[in-house]
């Protein structure tokens, strides 16, 4: 029960901190996701928060699974709503709500183009976290996996289809309509050639020392000598030692700088 508790909230986290990334993509503006540029134009169209989009598109998606599985549901595809709402809510929040984030703005390309890598990189670590716990997923996602078994068509073939045709509907309504941002850029080729890297060098970290509980995990991967197998007195002492080997090296890295100054 514990173990599926720990596993339930990581998947949780493993969401938010995609939204967080998917925020920061957003706001670098030098291109998006397939998703979320079709998302943020749709919003600002409709005049509705970017996160709602992304909610509503996702519930279609869970809709269109079930109508694909019909009496084949199982009650863990209940958990992808769970999971739609953290992501929307999430994303709305940080967009919206957050002010130095919603005032974000820019006076140089390498900026944005710092931002950009900065939210690859978390949404790397998210999407790589939700892929090791292998619970649940974002109904977008699994939707195309669904496809893709069912119907016997490859994943790619078919991931490649609806990327395709989100760019291809983003494009349309930029044509359309006055949108003062620019979803399509190289912003979005740099995300579709290093994503895939960044999910597939975490991964290996996240499977290592995911069968623990959530506290040993989260240690773990920021403590790679951490033991797997310890009481909670060793857990502390194992803290203690790093906090204490941090300080030391900060002391050691600031004498010089003060004989300097």
């Amino acid at each position: 029960m514990r173990q599926s508790l720990s596993r339930i909230l990581l998947n949780l986290l493993s969401v938010a901190i995609i939204a967080i990334g998917m925020t920061l993509l957003i706001k670098a503006n030098l291109g998006q996701s397939t998703v979320s540029g079709f998302s943020s134009t749709l919003a600002h169209i409709l005049s509705v928060k970017t996160g709602t989009i992304v909610f509503f598109l996702n519930l279609v998606c869970f809709i269109l699974e079930l109508i694909i599985l019909k009496k084949n549901v199982q009650w863990s595809i209940g958990l992808q709503l769970l999971l739609n709402s953290v992501f929307g809510s999430v994303v709305n929040f940080f967009l919206y709500d957050v002010p130095w984030i919603a005032n974000l703005s820019f006076n140089t390309y390498f900026q944005q183009l710092a931002l950009l890598i900065t939210a690859i990189l978390i949404m790397g670590v998210g999407v790589s976290l939700m892929m090791s716990i292998n619970l649940a997923v974002l109904p977008y996602d699994a939707l195309i996996a669904l496809v893709s078994k069912t119907y016997n068509i490859p994943f790619v073939k078919v991931r490649t289809t609806a990327d395709i045709g989100f760019i291809t509907i983003t494009l349309v309504l930029a044509f359309l309509f006055p949108v003062p941002f620019n979803a399509v850029r190289e912003g979005t080729v740099i995300f579709a050639f290093t994503l895939g890297s960044v999910i597939a060098f975490l991964n290996i970290k996240w499977k290592k020392h995911l069968p623990i509980s959530l506290r040993q995990a989260l240690l773990v991967f920021c403590f790679p000598n951490y033991p797997q197998s310890c009481t909670i007195e060793l857990w502390k002492n194992v803290l203690k030692t790093n906090l204490n080997s941090w300080k030391s090296k900060i002391c050691s890295y600031g004498k010089p700088m003060m004989n300097i100054i």
